[in-house]
């Protein structure tokens, strides 16, 4: 699940693709479709092409740098901190779609499944 929450955690666009998909590939709709100020994501959001993308919409990259950049870029390192709301955000959410898509057949699917 692909998700972006807003500075309290709250969901705001979502994607469920399938797990081998990597973050970066439906990452650009998502922040299209909100026009963020700011965006607070890990290091698989360093990709040049999705950056530039934040800069045309004037959205400000919190973003750290991945090892295989060569050159470091500037980061917030205390509106990084932040990115835990959004981490517990994430966790709810996949939580709520596994008990959605329990894999065995023998088992009715929905809610009461989760525990």
């Amino acid at each position: 699940m692909h998700l972006i929450a807003d500075a309290l955690g709250l969901p705001l666009a979502f994607e469920i693709t399938e797990g081998q998909r990597h973050d970066i590939v439906p990452a650009k709709e998502l922040v299209a479709r909100v026009l963020s100020r700011c965006l607070l994501a890990d290091k698989a959001y360093d990709a040049r092409d999705f950056r530039v993308s934040l800069e045309a919409q004037g959205c400000e990259q919190v973003i750290p740098s991945n090892r295989s950049r060569s050159e470091r870029r500037p980061y917030d390192k205390e509106k990084y901190k932040a990115r835990s709301e959004i981490e517990i955000s994430h966790s709810s959410c996949t939580s709520c779609h596994r008990a959605f898509n329990v894999h065995d057949d023998d088992r009715p699917r929905g809610l009461e499944n989760a525990a």
